[in-house]
């Protein structure tokens, strides 16, 4: 799946912009409400690019994407790997690949 973020950011920047999510909440998993409100406001980005973003975010290896149950209801959730000292996701589905 390509992109359709009109804002092409680095790995660098996209690494910067996850550093800064994560430092201003000061949690090991955040949610979508959570990012995508962070992106609104001190980004400015509508929630097409915010998931366009953390798309790009994951296929540079810098977070994982999945769920959790937050409340008793499952919500989508982001973490960074080297926050639970796991491998990049690229390597990971390239292990599983090789079984």
């Amino acid at each position: 799946m390509k992109s359709k973020n009109p804002d092409k950011y680095t790995k660098e920047e996209l690494k910067k912009i996850i550093d800064e999510i994560f430092e201003y909440y000061k949690k090991l998993q955040i949610t979508e409400n959570e990012y995508l409100q962070y992106l609104a406001t001190r980004k400015k980005m509508n929630r097409e690019q915010a998931e366009a973003l953390i798309y790009d975010a994951w296929r540079h290896d810098l977070i994982y994407i999945g769920a959790t149950i937050v409340k008793g209801k499952g919500k989508k959730v982001i973490w960074r790997p080297e926050d639970y000292e796991m491998p990049p996701p690229s390597e990971l589905n390239d292990s599983l690949k090789e079984k």
